[in-house]
């Protein structure tokens, strides 16, 4: 399977680095997941090769180790500021960190799972899927609490929602296998990203209120209504379509979707017309994977794990009919 072989490609890069004379603390070797803490501005990146997990501190340009661990390969930053690394490979798990990268929890992921994607509600619960199909999506929440013993099965599961320790969310989000795909949050909504073909990308947008409650509906290929105004305002700022695959996906203020095509070598930009099926940069030097955008500072990273180093693009923002079109200033910074 693609997940397997992709676990397995950041395994080996991680045993031949450790076979060196060891990581070096906040040195990029093959950077994947990244993840943006919105109020303070640190920017967190998960480098398997290097067995940590580093931040970056845009406001002094530097790099510095922030946790080590065996295979972290997708991050996500709540509310609060918690980070949470998800762990690939045998056994992977999700571990809780605070802004002083000190160890909270760590919380199981269903048996055969790999937490490879993975995104906040605005009530801060957690939502992970494999990111790569298997045939029929399937998305897993996380309770909020992170003082719970996610290894015991909890009597009084939290909101009444049956977090035990995960709740496995059953969706309607049928793709080919093999099929890479991001997962994502923006105003009320989580979003799978996905290339399925003769359908311009798939179009799956879930409630979070109905996808917790047990009644996932893909609402925008109109299985069913929207049951909220929320959920229709969304539907009508937003056209889920790609031009190719999708590993990962980040969402600005103006509720422009990015995502990176590591599959194509392009960073893809999708949201309401005019901003919709729109390559931001195409034949890039290597595939770029981890992609996270800084609101405050309007400013988009992507990994590049082939290279050892991420791009930080400014991105601009023109206006047509109304709506915030982005583009990439160039050329970007580089961190490495």
């Amino acid at each position: 399977m693609l997940i397997d072989r992709i676990v397995k490609a950041a395994a080996v890069i991680a045993s031949i680095f450790a076979a060196s004379s060891g990581a070096e603390a906040g040195t990029l070797k093959a950077p994947y997941g990244l993840a943006v803490d919105q109020s303070a501005g640190s920017l967190y990146i998960a480098d398997p090769a290097a067995g940590q997990i580093i931040a970056y501190n845009p406001k002094a340009n530097a790099l510095s180790a922030f946790a080590l661990v065996s295979n972290p390969f997708s991050l996500a930053v709540n509310g609060n500021g918690l980070l949470y690394a998800g762990i690939v490979g045998a056994g992977g798990h999700i571990n809780v960190y605070n802004a002083q990268g000190q160890s909270i929890n760590s919380m199981p992921v269903p048996p055969g799972d790999s937490p490879i994607t993975m995104a906040f509600d605005a009530d801060n619960i957690l939502y992970q899927s494999k990111g790569v199909s298997t045939g029929l999506g399937e998305i897993n929440a996380y309770t909020n609490d992170v003082t719970l013993p996610y290894n015991q099965v909890l009597d009084s599961p939290p909101s009444g929602f049956s977090f035990i320790p995960y709740n496995k969310l059953q969706t309607y989000t049928e793709m080919p296998s093999g099929t890479k795909y991001a997962l994502g949050y923006d105003n009320g909504q989580i979003f799978m990203l996905g290339n399925l073909p003769g359908h311009g990308g798939n179009r799956n947008i879930y409630d979070t209120q109905l996808l917790l409650s047990g009644h996932a509906q893909d609402f925008s290929n109109q299985v069913a209504q929207c049951f909220d105004a929320n959920c229709n305002a969304w539907i009508n700022n937003h056209i889920l379509a790609l031009t190719g695959s999708s590993f990962a996906a980040a969402v600005d203020a103006n509720h422009n979707i990015f995502y990176t095509d590591p599959d194509g070598m392009d960073i893809a930009v999708t949201g309401k017309p005019p901003v919709s099926f729109r390559k931001l940069l195409t034949n890039l030097p290597s595939s770029p994977y981890g992609i996270a955008f800084d609101k405050a500072r309007s400013r988009l990273y992507v990994s590049f794990p082939g290279e050892h180093l991420i791009r930080a693009y400014k991105v601009t923002y023109s206006t047509q009919n109304g709506v915030k079109v982005p583009a990439l200033s160039m050329p970007p910074a580089l961190i490495r």
